[in-house]
């Protein structure tokens, strides 16, 4: 029996990332996630059945903005950002509006409005799960975004096809767009691309079983997120780190990283990650023998696919309460009450099955089929059980799906011993346990041991490094204060000097002047006085030669009497 976990998935779109989480049974499933953007606005939409007001708003927002839009590019524009906001409740609506847009671009020639709506289409199909018209579409969007010279968008793209190649599990192509997605968001400095690509790699190395490879790419994407404070991504590579945790069996650790997903999943408001940590902390209870708690779990998540209409991940729930209801049955006494659990889990099963087929998702579906094999097991079906078996084995090998060849070969080596045919049960043991050495070995533990070290001496290190420099930028900022200080005083004591200056050399000035006017002025009076002195000597000599008036009157008086005899 193999049981399925939730795997949290990361995808470009665009400018910024169109994240997506994945479940799988030890392998994935994609699940669109929660935000998209477009290059005239950023539009941030919560996955599920029911829009909030402001949903609502932004979306008579944008019809009234689509009524009323003269100009080509806003209205091609304001079509892809519908399409945004329907794509998940009215798909066949937001396909229309990305239909118009196209046609719109192609009439005007709008290159960037031609990429951006080839990229919708790619997306509405990859939710549809028709891969090879996402393929189609989203190197249409290469094209175009090669032509442009958009280097951020091109990353993007080769991100997203990557992401396809990835579903089908063609692990090669998967890394060699990876990878090239990498280095130019590498060149170009774009952290966060850099985040979201390092994730989906690890996600890649994960399930081809190679733990400390995807451990090592996980922490990594770790570090970047928190840089950045993305909390969204933050809680995918938590929940990724816990599961690889989880497949080692080492379940208080799983635990750990899930609830610390949990609580950031909460606080931002991401049902759809939130219903996948419900499942696969019920697949650590279910580990653990804890069947109630891992039922309580497993249907919780079932209720939060079912109210987003999200058909992968109700397949995953359901076959996970399969799993459960089969173990139930194996370790029950009772053989009456064992035939009720078995029952119940065969239909579950088929619940399951159903939906995967209709999805088309091979790696799901090689799962429940080997689930229902080991139920046939358990009951004593066996020609049925082999023939579920050896069909779910012919699928791992044709998708390449590792880790599932090694639950196939357990499998059937349990079948085998049951049918006392003990050199096929051998054979198929020496398989399993050589397909288990390969994915994982007391060597990998260690380097696994290792990178968690790392990651936290790496993390404790950062936190030094963050605090040292903040507190030479204190220090810097108290030394670049204190030189301020003393160039204040110093110019305050040159314009005291400069002032004094002035004062000095304007009394030397006025002193100097006054000495003169009392010069002259000593200068006039003696002028004076010698001009004075001269008038009076003047005034003697005048008076010494000139007879006094009296004389003269005496003198006339007796000229008077003379003449009169």
């Amino acid at each position: 029996m193999e049981k399925v976990i939730g795997i949290y998935f990361n995808i470009f779109y665009s400018w910024l990332p169109l994240r997506l989480a994945c479940a799988a049974g030890r392998q994935v499933l994609f699940y669109i996630r929660h935000f998209i953007a477009f290059n005239f606005i950023i539009l941030y939409s919560l996955i599920g059945v029911h829009y909030t007001f402001g949903q609502y708003s932004k979306i008579d927002s944008l019809s009234e903005r689509l009524r009323m839009a003269l100009h080509d590019t806003v209205r091609i524009n304001t079509l892809n950002a519908l399409f945004t906001e329907y794509i998940y409740s009215e798909p066949q609506k937001a396909l229309e509006y990305a239909q118009q847009a196209l046609k719109l671009s192609q009439e005007f020639n709008w290159k960037k409005g031609i990429g951006n709506s080839f990229r919708a289409l790619g997306h509405y199909y990859y939710i549809h799960n028709d891969f090879n018209k996402t393929l189609d579409y989203w190197i249409k969007t290469l094209r175009v975004r090669i032509e442009l010279h958009d280097r951020k968008g091109i990353a993007a793209t080769l991100s997203n096809i990557g992401t396809v190649y990835y579903n089908q599990s063609d692990y090669h192509k998967a890394l060699d767009y990876y990878f090239k997605a990498l280095s130019i968001n590498e060149e170009l400095g774009d952290k966060s691309g850099m985040a979201i690509t390092v994730g989906n790699i690890g996600l890649v190395f994960m399930d081809q079983g190679d733990y400390p490879k995807a451990l090592d790419f996980y922490f990594k994407a770790l570090s970047i997120k928190e840089e950045l404070g993305d909390k969204s991504g933050i809680a995918i590579t938590l929940g990724n780190i816990g599961l690889i945790f989880s497949d080692q069996g080492d379940y208080p650790k799983a635990l750990d990283f899930y609830f610390k997903a949990m609580k950031i999943n909460e606080e931002i408001g991401d049902k759809r990650t939130t219903g996948k940590n419900f499942g696969n902390i019920g697949l650590v209870y279910d580990e653990q023998g804890d069947y109630p708690k891992a039922l309580d779990y497993y249907f919780k998540a079932l209720s939060i696919n079912e109210e987003l209409r999200d058909k992968r991940g109700m397949a995953t729930a359901l076959g996970n309460i399969g799993n459960v209801y089969l173990q139930q049955g194996e370790n029950h006494p009772h053989p009456s009450q064992k035939e009720g659990f078995y029952a119940k889990a065969l239909d579950y099963y088929f619940k399951a099955l159903i939906i995967k087929d209709e999805l088309g998702d091979k790696r799901e579906i090689a799962i429940t089929i080997s689930n229902i094999g080991s139920l046939y097991t358990a009951t004593g079906r066996y020609k049925e059980a082999e023939e579920y078996l050896l069909r779910a084995m012919s699928i791992d090998k044709e998708i390449g799906a590792l880790d599932g060849e090694r639950h196939r070969e357990e499998a059937l080596s349990e079948l085998y011993e049951k049918t006392n045919r003990f050199l096929l049960a051998l054979e198929h043991y020496k398989k399993y346990s050589a397909v288990k050495d390969r994915l994982f070995n007391e060597s990998k533990s260690k380097d696994i041991g290792k990178l968690e070290a790392k990651y936290e001496y790496d993390k404790k290190q950062a936190v030094a490094e963050a605090e040292h420099k903040k507190e030479i930028e204190l220090a810097g900022e108290r030394e670049k204060r204190q030189r301020i200080f003393i160039y204040l005083i110093a110019a305050v004591a040159v314009a005291v000097a400069v002032i004094a200056i002035i004062i000095f050399r304007s009394l030397r000035i006025t002193n100097r002047q006054k000495k003169i006017i009392e010069e002259q002025k000593r200068l006039v009076e003696c002028k004076q006085e010698e001009i004075l002195a001269s008038i009076r000597y003047a005034r003697r000599i005048q008076n010494a030669m000139l007879p006094t008036e009296k004389y003269l009157e005496r003198i006339f008086k007796k000229t008077m009497y003379t003449d009169g005899i």
